[in-house]
Order: structure tokens, then C-alpha cells, then sequence
């Protein structure tokens, strides 16, 4: 999640502190290219690397801290709470439903490995994977259990959250997901090898360039055509140098006016198909009109990879109003598995030639519930979870056109038979 926020950390947050101001960063993780190679940090921003803290490995230190929890109970709550990323009191009562809530949370508030935080408590990462580790390997069962109800509440939740903590409840629901395919597409391994930047002047001879070699003279005019009227739209993936290594270019519908638009065949494609029903059934969109690297053109690679975090980070922007992302491929086959998982659809009417290549259009429609609802049915398949049942098992509660009623112990007894 912090690889969302890292970008912006560089380009809003810390220029806008006092000049006298420092800031320290700690991680078991290198940091990303951008620190490195923006030509504004190079000169202020140092990388302290550390040895392994001396002692034991990271399991014996997690088990030597559990030996200090005698109560049996107590554990055994730990070990149910483990599949989530912060304790909250409502996460409590419905994982550990015969505690007395506020009485366990203050008696985990006061353990030395749990943190307490305005958002909640938190267990220290290492406690937190030893826990949850012994749980996935001796009890997968209970794991999927814990995980299903705790995903019943999230939901709830997001429904309910102001736009303010919706970042907080959207890391929660992403916590959850496990299944690597997704996780990768979410959090590419190879990402951090670089950073991603708004375009300045002197990329556009490098992104053109890109462009003709990969896709053609005429591809290279539309990119040109985006350059002179929104030059916005484009973001560009560095190396470690500070060198251009891919770019993509994306923009709202509604950035899209004037009659240049009529001169790029594919952005005027999703356009009609956005407008097809007329202006009252038009949902707010995102066009990801093109992205490539210098060596791999659209194909995967890292570069790409870097690219998609920093359009995550727009889609988490834009929510809870953002519905749907229109983009482009020549080449849709090493994309297929990936994209199904997360609900692109191919749009065939929409096929369209430029130099004797046909660019095909996908569209990821994120439905009602804008992009927190779209992780959480994500999350849903992952684990099983059939979301149109009446009866939700976690909370005892009965779900009626999105209203929700509280059964007694008899009426739940019965529902459930």
C-alpha cells in the first residue's frame, strides 16, 4: 500500500514543509528509484543502508514475544485477528464473538507487541506473520472462516466511510487478497526498480520517439496530437539514472474536448461507446490511451509494471466516483489471465486499424460500488464468498435490498437450517 503513496510523498507532501524541515524513512525495503534519480532529491536525499538487527531470527523473536501471553483465550483471539492488518473493536466482536470486546481490545492495547494507533491497534509485523502463518498451516479451515467474516465487515464499512477514511478501509479489503495473480497486479515485485513522474518539456522527442518505433508514423501523430493539447496526460517511467524508459498517457473523458479528438480514431471509439445511451447515462471514466517501454513496447515487463502503480494510484484518487477504464492493446494474449481475474472485457466492436495494425479496446467496468466495491468482489471470489445470499453467518444478520435486520439466536437457528 505505501507504494501508492510513495509518488506522491515526492511530489506533494515533503516540498511542501518547511524549508528547514527533514524527514526520516524507515523500511525493510530499498527505496524506489524515484528518491534516486529525480534530479530534485539527488542532491538532499541519502539512503542509510542498516545491518539485520543482532539476535534471533525474526520467528524465534515472534515466539519468544507469544510466551509472554499465558491466557489461552487471549492467543487464541491473536491468532484469529492475525488474518487481518489492524484490530478495531467492530473486527473484534465479530472475530472472537464470545469476548467481551472492549475488555480483550484494552487487554491487547497493553501487550508490548501490539501498537496502538488512532485507527486501531496493530500487531508488530513480525508477531503478525508468525501468527498468521501457524494458522494458514495448522488450521486452514478457521483461516478461510476469519478471513470471510472479516471481509463481511470491511464491507459494511466501506459502504459507510467517509471519503476521508476510505484510503484506510481500501488497504484493509486489500490485506485480504492472497491469490498471487492479483496481488502481482496490484503490487508488481519488479515496480520499485523505478519511478513515475508527470511528463516535462524535454520527454516528449523520447515518448514520441517510443511511439513510432513500437507502433508506427501514425500512432507517433496521435501521441503528438495528445502532447499539444494535454500534455497532463502524460506520466513517465525513469531508471535509476533518471532516464526515460516508458510512458503512459491517460485522461478523463471530460479533458477530452475540442475537435482534435475527432483525429484519434480510438479515443473517439470510447468516447461513442461512452455517449452511446446519451449524456444522461454517461458514468465517469478514465481513458488509458497508451502506454509502452523503450525495449518491451506494451509487452510486460518492469517498466509497465511501474506504470500500473501509479495508475492504481489514480483509480484510488478518483473513487468513489470513478466506474469504468477504457485502454488499448495490439497483442491481448499475455495480458488474458491476468485481465479476466480482474474483470477487463474485450470490446470487438471497437477493433480498430492504424498502419496495418489492429489496436483492440478493453474496458473495466467497476460497477456501482466505483473501485473499493471491484477489490471487494475480488476478494469475494478469492474466497469464496457468494455475495447475493441472503443470510450473512458473521454478523447474524438477514440482508434485504441492501438494508440489513438483526436476528435473534432462535431466527438465526432457523434461517440457517
Amino acid at each position: 500500500v505505501f507504494r501508492l503513496v510513495d509518488t506522491w510523498l515526492r511530489r506533494e507532501f515533503i516540498p511542501s514543509l518547511d524549508a528547514g524541515a527533514r524527514v526520516v524513512l524507515s523500511s525493510s525495503e530499498a527505496p524506489a528509484a524515484g528518491w534516486l534519480s529525480s534530479p530534485q532529491w539527488r542532491p538532499y536525499f541519502v539512503a542509510v543502508p542498516l545491518d539485520p538487527l543482532p539476535g534471533s531470527s525474526p520467528e524465534q523473536r515472534a515466539s519468544s514475544l507469544l510466551d509472554t501471553v499465558t491466557d489461552t483465550a487471549m492467543r487464541s483471539a491473536l491468532e484469529s485477528l492475525s488474518v487481518v492488518r489492524r484490530i478495531t473493536r467492530p473486527m473484534l466482536a465479530s472475530l472472537c464473538p464470545d469476548a467481551d470486546t472492549d475488555e480483550l481490545y484494552d487487554a491487547f492495547a497493553a501487550l508490548p507487541f501490539v501498537e496502538s494507533r488512532r485507527d486501531g491497534l496493530a500487531l508488530e509485523k513480525q508477531v503478525h506473520h508468525y501468527l498468521g502463518d501457524r494458522l494458514q498451516a495448522a488450521d486452514p479451515q478457521r483461516y478461510r472462516h476469519h478471513q470471510q467474516a472479516a471481509w463481511r465487515i470491511l464491507q459494511d464499512q466501506l459502504r459507510a466511510a467517509p471519503s476521508a477514511d476510505l484510503w484506510r478501509f481500501t488497504a484493509d479489503v486489500i490485506y485480504l487478497i492472497e491469490n498471487p495473480v492479483i496481488r502481482e497486479a496490484f503490487f508488481p515485485s519488479e515496480a520499485a526498480r523505478f519511478s513515475v513522474e508527470p511528463a516535462m518539456p524535454g520527454d516528449i522527442d523520447t515518448i514520441l520517439a517510443m511511439t513510432e518505433r513500437h507502433d508506427g508514423a501514425s500512432a507517433r501523430g496521435h501521441m503528438a496530437l495528445w502532447w499539444k493539447h494535454l500534455p497532463g496526460a502524460f506520466h513517465v517511467v525513469r531508471d535509476s539514472s533518471g532516464e526515460a524508459q516508458g510512458f503512459y498517457c491517460m485522461a478523463t473523458p471530460d479533458e477530452l474536448d475540442g475537435e482534435w479528438l475527432r483525429f484519434d480514431p480510438i479515443a473517439r471509439n470510447w468516447q461513442r461507446h461512452l455517449y452511446r445511451k446519451g449524456s444522461a447515462s454517461v458514468l465517469p471514466s478514465l481513458f488509458l490511451r497508451r502506454w509502452l517501454s523503450v525495449a518491451d513496447g506494451e509487452a510486460p515487463c518492469p517498466e509497465q509494471a511501474a506504470a500500473w502503480v501509479d495508475v492504481k494510484r489514480t483509480y484510488l484518487e478518483l473513487r468513489p466516483g470513478l466506474r469504468r477504464v477504457y485502454l488499448t492493446l495490439r497483442d491481448i494474449g499475455p495480458y488474458g489471465p491476468v485481465a479476466t481475474q480482474l474483470g477487463f472485457k474485450v470490446l470487438d466492436d471497437l477493433a480498430t486499424e492504424i498502419d496495418n495494425a489492429t489496436y483492440h479496446s478493453a474496458m473495466l467496468d467497476f460497477g456501482p460500488g466505483s473501485v473499493d466495491g471491484w477489490i471487494c468482489d475480488l476478494v469475494a471470489a478469492e474466497l469464496g464468498i457468494d455475495d447475493t445470499q441472503l443470510l450473512d453467518p458473521a454478523s447474524r444478520e438477514l440482508r434485504f435490498n441492501d438494508n440489513r435486520i438483526s436476528l435473534t439466536p432462535l431466527e438465526f437457528g432457523v434461517v440457517s437450517m
